[in-house]
């Protein structure tokens, strides 16, 4: 299977509660860091021990780490590829590469590229991996919010070009660091490089991850949202299939190899526990193009997508990882039922809105029918979520559960027991009063919309008239 690809004008304050308190943190941060020195005559003294070391402060950061050594230009692209796919839906994705970089042409322009082991001196570089290439899968093939890229290289070696070239654009959400700055070289060093004595340092100095890379990289660039930033330790969630069906506490987290994060909601008085989608579900988790979808970042939920697609998608990825041994047996990928959406939409809660009975603030929770879209003529005339249409997945409040955009953005489906359409939370072009915990809404017109959407739930099989009292 494809992987799964205002508040009311109450002054100053709440204007500036709006722009910070509703930020969608990047929490889960992941890290590939790849050590090659066995360049043969050319080979170089510090790469393993520089990825050993940076990857011993990032997991003190809150990063999971993946270490390789001397990869030749198929271990690199299969490794590369890997990482990405499995970057976490609105997390942090950070590759840093220690070897030879040199500058090179690449599609009649030039650009800097990271040498696989088997690249020689006065080779074609075709396996060479360049920083665009993986700043372009990392956006195109992840979810991660931010991406990174570290190249610990441009070293003085007979044969090897000396220095990286400049970049004059990076994408929205990226920061990149060279060693060296451009057209200049580095000398090596008997320990570790200069780049990673620095990270290091920084890193475990407590300063904030990019001006960490700003101090240690001879040139650095950043194009990151404000409220983009990556600050304090990350979040970590229940690793092991063992652990799956314990007790958790709630909102405990889990991340699967396709990067999408789930969280643990607790029994019910009519529910088992189950793994919920903390978001709903992505462009990029989804994977295949959806004709005419609102989806246009990789982080908006995906919309017109017939629910029978879907179940034969979840279908086949419940077989495959229980295969994988990534999911235990008993277990499925599944959308979820009328009682387990409202039940972890409250998250505990019997008010309106799990946040209590103020609409007001509902704007620091929800994509919904705003002030900006007055011209609709039914819209909210004195409340603004910042947001016209869809929105990426977490840029709003979650629930106590940690649950983002249970209420509006995308109305979701959910297994009625019947063969009734049913929908849950309201959307984009709902009204507050749409968007509470109760909210449901029968479809009359059984085809896909740009206002329905999904959230996957991971849970112990069992029909959905026995979950739904059916």
């Amino acid at each position: 299977m494809t992987s799964f690809r205002s508040i009311a004008r109450i002054g100053c304050a709440a204007v500036l509660m709006l722009t910070f308190a509703r930020t969608g943190f990047a929490e889960h941060r992941v890290a590939l860091l790849i050590g090659n020195a066995s360049y043969g005559e050319h080979s170089l003294r510090t790469p393993h021990s520089d990825v050993r070391a940076v990857a011993g402060a990032l997991k003190r950061r809150g990063f999971r780490t993946t270490v390789r050594t001397d990869l030749d230009g198929n271990q690199f692209a299969e490794t590369l590829e890997m990482f990405v796919s499995s970057a976490p839906t609105r997390g942090t994705a950070l590759v840093y590469f220690a070897g030879h970089a040199v500058s090179g042409e690449r599609d009649g322009a030039l650009a800097n590229l990271l040498l696989p082991i088997d690249t020689r001196p006065g080779g074609s570089g075709r396996h060479a991996r360049s920083v665009r290439d993986i700043l372009d899968l990392l956006h195109e093939q992840s979810g991660a919010s931010i991406k990174m890229v570290l190249v610990d290289g441009a070293y003085s070696r007979t044969g090897f070009s000396g220095g990286l070239v400049d970049i004059s654009e990076i994408a929205r959400g990226s920061v990149v660091g060279f060693a060296a700055p451009p057209r200049r070289i580095v000398k090596e060093r008997r320990k570790l490089s200069a780049m990673a004595s620095k990270l290091v340092e920084q890193l475990n100095n407590s300063v904030g991850l990019v001006e960490a890379i700003r101090v240690a990289s001879g040139w650095s660039k950043k194009n990151l949202e404000d409220r983009l930033q990556v600050a304090g330790r990350g979040s970590w969630g229940i690793s092991s299939v063992d652990a799956f069906g314990l007790r958790h506490a709630p909102g405990t987290e889990w991340v699967n190899d396709h990067g999408m994060v789930f969280c643990w909601c607790p029994p019910g008085n009519a529910t088992r526990g189950f793994w919920l989608g903390k978001f709903e579900l992505t462009l990029r988790e989804w994977g295949p193009d959806v004709s005419k979808s609102l989806a246009t970042d990789s982080n908006h939920p995906i919309d017109l997508l017939h629910p029978d697609i879907l179940r034969v998608h979840l279908a086949r990825l419940t077989e495959s990882e229980i295969a994988a041994g990534r999911l235990p047996a008993g277990w499925e990928y599944a959308l979820p039922t009328d009682t387990e959406w409202e039940h972890a939409c409250r998250a505990g809660t019997n008010t309106p809105f799990y946040f209590g009975d103020d609409r007001r603030t509902l704007a620091l929770h929800a994509n919904f029918a705003d002030k900006s879209l007055l011209g609709w003529g039914y819209t909210e005339h004195t409340l603004d979520d910042g947001t016209r249409r869809l929105a990426r997945v977490g840029d709003y409040l979650a629930n106590p559960w940690g649950l983002h955009d249970m209420y509006g953005n995308l109305w979701e489906f959910v297994e009625s027991g019947t063969d009734d359409w049913v929908v849950r939370g309201g959307s984009w072009v709902s009204l507050a009063t749409l968007c509470e915990s109760s909210s449901r809404h029968v479809l009359e017109d059984q085809r896909p919309r740009n206002f329905v959407g999904y959230r996957v739930i991971v849970r112990e099989k069992a029909s959905v008239s026995d979950r739904t009292g059916g």
